[in-house]
């Protein structure tokens, strides 16, 4: 979506392109945001290419994967992102650093059939990190990108310090998918919309709207003014309807982040596999239990001081219940992982799924040579230690000599 004129605030009549005719997808087969959990198309606002929703903000295609190109009619998860992304920009002045992070560049209340929709207009992205990763070649970081990645990494880690010590934000859903980065050369968006006209992209046409397939294939790489599009294309921080102020009033102690992402997503983006692997039970179902027998396989025994907090936190309730993996409806943190997981004696009660083959100098990404494998050893650890007080800042992690370009 591009931006729209903040004077304009009334939903125009819709303006098409001419197209050849699409693909149609067949109708028993759901897709995009009808896999979401729950969906209910009467709460969404289904605009069409070309549609003109306020004054000049026209929808040109669908982008992004995920929800993007519907608006749901429960405006609060909408309204928080906007709330946080104001409180961010607001807090840039001076600041280079929010170029790192992806906010709201425009909001536009529409009209739809059955209530009014807030629309947030944000920067066009072209795929997930992890995406450009496999585009390069592979699913994990090779050698010779290597390099390339590291400067991605000091990019976000300076977007997170920014976030966090300037902005006192904490965004709590920080994964590869909710890191985009940009186009390297905008002329794509331009030669894509442009292809849209004989090559339309495939949807399923219901009776009273269309949904249709997500595009993110852009091709190869190019060259921008001599310069590799590796070294024009900037990642950035994205999607913050999650994301928490730390300088408010309340106390933050609901579940956050996914579960195979409470972990450093630096690892998922240079290993191209999670770090903690072994955290569901035998059905299938998430398991804190199977998780903390790993975390201890890898970084050793729970401090007392940490299980010192976890008792003293057992008696505090959240505010909003939470239904748990296993269904069950939770106001604790202690119900909601399904613990106690230590003894009064300060003993875990999982001992016998701590793995014994889980160790942290054995599981090096291969592109990783000998003489290096210590200091990324190093680097890694300055985010895997047990109390959150020893680990090291972003901005700490930036001055860390394994991302020293120099090096490579």
């Amino acid at each position: 979506m591009f931006p729209c004129p903040s004077s304009a605030r009334t939903l125009f009549s819709t303006a098409r392109s001419l197209y050849t005719a699409p693909k149609s997808l067949p109708l028993d087969v759901l897709i995009e945001e009808e896999l979401i959990p729950g969906y209910d198309p009467k709460r969404f606002y289904h605009p069409n290419p070309g549609e003109i929703l306020d004054g000049d903000l026209s929808r040109k295609q669908r982008l992004d994967g995920g929800t993007t190109s519907t608006v749901s009619h429960d405006g609060a998860t909408a309204r928080h992102e906007l709330d946080i992304s104001d409180h961010v920009d607001r807090a840039k002045s001076d600041e280079s650093r929010y170029r790192y992070v992806r906010t709201v560049e425009d909001s536009c209340e529409i009209s739809g059939p059955n209530r009014s929709h807030l629309c947030l207009v944000l920067e066009p992205m072209r795929e997930p990190i992890w995406l450009l990763r496999r585009r390069l070649g592979s699913d994990k970081v090779t050698r010779d990108f290597l390099p390339f990645f590291k400067l991605y990494i000091i990019v976000l880690l300076d977007g997170l310090d920014y976030l966090y010590t300037k902005c006192s934000i904490i965004h709590t859903d920080l994964k590869l998918d909710n890191i985009l980065v940009t186009f390297g050369d905008k002329s794509v968006i331009d030669e894509f919309v442009q292809g849209q006209t004989q090559e339309p992209m495939p949807r399923k046409v219901l009776d009273d709207w269309t949904v249709y397939l997500s595009y993110n294939d852009f091709g190869h790489l190019r060259l921008v003014r001599d310069t590799p599009a590796l070294m024009k294309i900037c990642p950035k921080i994205i999607d913050f309807d999650l994301a928490q102020r730390g300088d408010g009033q309340g106390l933050l102690i609901h579940p956050i982040q996914v579960d195979h992402c409470r972990a450093p997503e630096v690892w998922d983006l240079l290993a191209g596999e999670e770090l903690f692997q072994k955290f569901n039970s035998k059905d299938g179902t998430y398991s804190a239990r199977h998780h903390l027998a790993e975390i201890i396989a890898l970084l050793g025994p729970v401090p007392p001081g940490l299980m010192k907090r976890e008792r003293n936190m057992r008696h505090w309730q959240w505010a909003l219940d939470a239904v748990n993996a296993k269904g069950k409806l939770c106001n604790n943190g202690a119900d909601f992982y399904g613990g106690p997981f230590f003894d009064d004696n300060g003993h875990f009660v999982g001992n016998d799924f701590v793995p014994s083959d889980r160790h942290l100098k054995d599981i090096v990404p291969e592109y990783i040579i000998d003489e290096e494998a210590e200091i990324f050893l190093s680097f890694m650890r300055r985010m895997l230690y047990w109390l959150p007080e020893e680990r090291a800042t972003a901005e700490e992690l930036q001055n860390h000599p394994w991302l020293d370009l120099a090096r490579d």
